[in-house]
Order: C-alpha cells, then sequence, then structure tokens
C-alpha cells in the first residue's frame, strides 16, 4: 500500500498554446466530466489559472480544473456510471480524471457521490485536508469537511470504502458513519450513518431521473450526458443504423453545433460548449444524420465503451483570406480526425466508438494539419447543416448563436475542409465568461489548502 502523502493545492502550472492545435507526447484522456447541474452561485477556475468565473452548464472538465458552490449554490458533475454532486460552501477539484481513475479534491464542503458500476481496474478517490477516501464498491456515499479543514465525516449509504489517514486505516460500510479529526493523528468516532438531510433527498430526486428510462436500450452508460435523453427527445428505429434519439422543441433554424459556442479546453483544444440542457452526449459521442427532414443523432456502438471528443465536426476555412471558419457535423459512416495529436490506437477507439464502421475498417487516416477530401462527408451537402462565423466571433467567450452558412453559396475554390479551427485562442477562451468578484471565490486558506493523497496525482503539465 502506498503511504499517504501531502498534496499542496497551489495552482498548477499550465502554459496556454497560442497554436490553433494541442501537440502533446501522449494521447488525450478518452473521459471527461461534465457540469450537468448548476443553481445558485457557482464559480470556475481552470487548471493552471488564477481568476475564476462564473461556472456554465454543459463544460467539459479535467484534470487540475476546480470549482466553488457558494453558500446558495448546489451542482452536478456527470461521469457517465458516476454522479458527484456538490453542497453549499464547496470547495472542490479534480487532481486527476482518465479512463480509469476518478482522483477528487474536497477541501471544504459537502460531496456526495453515486456509482453505478465500478470497473475492475478503476480507482474512485477522495482526498480532503486530513484524510484519503478510496471507494471500493458501487453505491452512495458522502464526505463532509468542516470549515477550518480539521474534520472530515464520512457516510456509507450503501457500498463500502477504506479510509487512510494519521497512518492508519479503517474500513466502513453499508450504514456507517465515521468522524476523522485532526491531522497528524486521527481521532475517530465511528457510527451510524446519519439520517437523510435536504441535500440527500435532493440527490435521491436527481438520481431518480435515471430510472425506469428507454435511454439505456441504445446508448452507454459510459457516455457522459445520456441520463438528460429521454427528457428532451425520443427514439425511433432507423433501417441502417438502428435506433436515433432526435431532439424536441428545437428552433427551425436548428442544426447539430449551431446553438453554444467554442472554447479553448486543454489537452483537447477548440471544443464545443452546447447551449441546450441536453447538449452534452450528442455533441460529444456518436454522429449526426439528416432522417426525413429532421436531425437525429446515432450513439455509437451499444457495447462499446465510449470515448469523448471535443466535437464530431469538420472545419471549414472560407471567405476572403479565409477569415470565416465554418463547420458540420460527422455523419454515422465518417472517421473523426482529431484537430489534437493522437496514436493510432486513440484514433481507432475514437472512430469505433462512435461511428457505424464496416468491419475491419481501415479507412485513410490524415493528419491533424491536413486538407480534408471536399466531397467525402456527407453532411456538407445537407442544406442548412454548415454554421459559420467569423474569426472573432468565433473566438468570443460568450454564447452565439452562429448563422447557417447557405448551401447555395457556393465554397469559393480556395476553401478547405480541416480537422482543426484555424483560430488562435486567448486566455479568455479558458474560461467562457468574465472573472466574477472576489466573494464569488473561496476563501484564501481554502484554496492554499493541503489534502492527503493515496495515490500521487500526474504532475503538472
Amino acid at each position: 500500500m502506498t503511504p499517504s502523502c501531502l498534496l499542496t493545492t497551489t495552482t498548477l502550472i499550465m502554459t496556454l498554446a497560442v497554436t490553433t492545435r494541442v501537440r502533446a507526447d501522449e494521447d488525450p484522456p478518452g473521459r471527461t466530466a461534465r457540469l450537468s447541474f448548476i443553481e445558485g452561485d457557482v464559480s470556475f477556475q481552470p487548471a493552471g489559472e488564477v481568476d475564476w468565473s462564473r461556472a456554465e452548464l454543459n463544460r467539459p472538465l479535467t484534470l487540475g480544473d476546480r470549482l466553488w458552490a457558494d453558500s446558495n449554490a448546489r451542482v452536478e458533475l456527470g461521469l457517465g456510471t458516476t454522479s458527484v454532486r456538490l453542497g453549499p460552501t464547496t470547495a472542490f477539484a479534480f487532481l486527476d480524471l482518465n479512463d480509469d481513475v476518478d482522483q477528487m479534491q474536497l477541501t471544504q464542503g459537502t460531496l456526495a457521490i453515486r456509482v453505478r458500476s465500478l470497473e475492475p481496474d478503476e480507482t474512485i478517490e477522495v482526498d480532503t485536508p486530513n484524510l484519503a477516501f478510496t471507494i471500493q464498491t458501487i453505491g452512495d456515499y458522502r464526505l463532509d469537511v468542516s470549515e477550518d479543514g480539521l474534520t472530515t465525516g464520512v457516510s456509507v449509504r450503501t457500498g463500502s470504502g477504506e479510509v487512510q489517514g494519521g497512518g492508519e486505516t479503517f474500513m466502513l460500510g453499508v450504514g456507517q458513519h465515521g468522524d476523522f479529526v485532526g491531522s497528524e493523528t486521527l481521532q475517530v468516532t465511528l457510527r451510524e450513518a446519519r439520517a437523510h438531510d435536504d441535500f440527500d433527498r435532493w440527490c435521491q430526486s436527481r438520481d431518480r431521473r435515471t430510472e425506469g428510462g428507454t435511454s439505456v436500450q441504445y446508448v452507454s452508460t459510459s457516455v457522459v450526458g445520456w441520463e438528460d435523453l429521454d427528457e428532451h427527445g425520443s427514439w425511433y428505429p432507423n433501417a441502417t443504423y438502428g435506433y436515433l434519439w432526435f431532439p424536441a422543441l428545437v428552433a427551425a433554424s436548428w442544426a447539430p453545433y449551431r446553438y453554444g459556442h467554442w472554447e479553448w479546453i486543454p489537452p483537447w483544444g477548440w471544443t464545443w460548449v452546447d447551449d441546450a440542457p441536453w447538449g452534452f452526449a450528442p455533441f460529444h459521442y456518436g454522429r449526426w444524420i439528416y432522417v426525413n427532414g429532421r436531425w437525429g443523432w446515432f450513439p455509437g456502438p451499444l457495447g462499446m465503451r465510449a470515448v469523448y471528443a471535443p466535437a464530431f465536426v469538420v472545419f471549414v476555412r472560407h471567405g476572403p483570406q479565409h477569415r470565416h471558419v465554418g463547420w458540420f457535423p460527422l455523419g454515422p459512416r465518417d472517421a473523426y480526425t482529431p484537430g489534437h495529436y493522437a496514436s493510432q490506437r486513440y484514433w481507432e477507439r475514437v472512430n469505433q466508438s462512435s461511428a457505424l464502421l464496416p468491419q475491419g475498417w481501415q479507412a485513410q487516416r490524415f493528419e491533424s494539419d491536413a486538407e480534408l477530401p471536399r466531397d467525402g462527408f456527407a453532411n456538407r451537402f445537407i442544406p442548412n447543416a454548415i454554421s459559420s462565423a467569423n474569426q472573432e466571433s468565433f473566438a468570443a467567450p460568450q454564447a452565439l448563436g452562429h448563422r447557417p452558412l447557405d448551401p447555395r453559396e457556393p465554397l469559393t475554390d480556395d476553401a478547405a475542409l480541416t480537422p482543426y479551427a484555424p483560430v488562435a485562442p486567448t486566455r479568455a477562451n479558458l474560461y467562457g465568461s468574465a472573472p466574477v468578484s472576489n466573494r464569488l471565490q473561496p476563501p484564501l486558506g481554502t484554496q492554499r489548502r493541503a489534502v492527503v493523497v493515496r495515490r500521487g496525482p500526474p504532475a503538472a503539465a
């Protein structure tokens, strides 16, 4: 067993790339978290940054990102088969988040976790100022950290977990609660789990949204955001692609990837953040197809573990001096070329888990800086499919309804289809909104508070 150690919560140092694409020595993670519910004042700090901005729905979160739920706030994060919820006056961060690890930091406040499935090699760990808690089975868990950081309460409604801190290890099972006080040594009080309060009842109401729905029959629960589909659309059979999901109550001018905005989220680069309350799963997994005058979403093969992507689109450089950027959704048989560095293995996984490709598929792979074939994508010719913006509007850090590019307006001979948007990001593109006042930020002492970790998180980028 790895001994406990302390990790300071000093901001991770990360240099913002000023090129239009991300280049790294390894593949990005195939999984991310989603801000799926926000109530009250909730602030967000991107990894490596010092300012805080107002958190926004559907924002993908990854390693090093932080959240602060103010005194009137509640927050929900979706991770596919795991739901994470924050109560009021809660300071939270991801120390690590990849295909097999959810390592979270709680330096103040209340955190509830519902785990619906747990892979054999998956690790879910919560690190607080005086202990590290590792979840061992599916179940319902809650942690409460006092304002001074000296006390952590751990409740196990169902499931089991291990507490490590003060040089000791404690096991907690179904219906148990432990209060752990101190740092160098822990004073421990074990008792039955406390009665449900308003926060617990709110968590239960959110859990009920995933029960009895039809979407789980057609989409993998490893797809982040799948739980919103039943409430906002319907599934219909298709002879070629199986069941497709169609959103309800969309505007006449609606097309995939039109109503929302682009943000720069390392290590992926330009990432789509949709305005719709259901707007996560259909824009980071699967493909879109135009059927009988409507856009339907193909969720990808049901039996495969989903791989996250920042946006399944093709970009179009067009207009005078290529000052305009267009984009359109990929179809079910289109291969996706990431606009960031990706190995052959990653390229195969992200496509096989999101598209309907023939057995033994070995389609041509294009590099991230390549020009794609102009006639190679069916959705490029669908009326109203291409959205467009000038470079300034594309990079604006607020939501915009992008104008459609009329397909009758021919693309000029020098127009080019590419895997990446030819727009350089600014620091504002990391935040998505303007900075918030000090009143909506966690106390400075809470931000700098050290936590106990069981497994060492990745080094700063």
